[in-house]
């Protein structure tokens, strides 16, 4: 019986041997992630056009219409059209760089006043679109742009 329990006893050391000195430090093998900047910094010209939910990009000629958002925070309008502001050029800034859901406006002379586009972004492929959305004056009419970076 003595023999029984000093087994046990020995199985038990190199057991807890195992145990103590097997485990390694806990390693988090997943890759080092960085958030990715979404800046619509760029040349964006329309491809889609609705107004109050109806299609209305065979309409109008949207296809010279180009919005210009610069790394500088500032902006242009080239060959406009119904828009969201109604001034060619000024500054323009997003509510979040990483989620962005609202794209902020600034026209000269109304750095204080901000006029705000409801913004999705969209991945089609190897190509992005953003969506803009808003009012430009009469709430009654909703535009929605859909985007997709171009040249000018």
């Amino acid at each position: 019986m003595k023999y029984i329990s000093k087994i046990k006893k020995a199985a038990w050391v190199v057991l807890l041997f195992f145990i103590t000195f097997s485990c390694d430090e806990f390693r988090d093998n997943t890759p080092d992630t960085e958030e990715v900047s979404l800046s619509p910094a760029g040349s964006w010209r329309i491809i889609k056009a609705t107004r109050n939910g109806s299609e209305i990009t065979s309409s109008m000629d949207f296809s010279r219409f180009r919005l210009i958002l610069n790394h500088d925070g500032t902006y242009s309008i080239d060959n406009y059209l119904p828009f969201v502001v109604s001034e060619t050029s000024g500054q323009w800034k997003l509510n979040d760089p990483y989620y962005p859901f609202l794209l902020y406006f600034y026209q000269p002379g109304e750095i204080e006043k901000e006029t705000v586009a409801n913004m999705s972004y969209q991945i089609y492929g190897d190509r992005r679109r953003i969506v803009l959305s808003f009012s430009p004056g009469c709430q009654s009419n909703t535009y929605s742009y859909t985007f997709e970076k171009g040249t000018n």
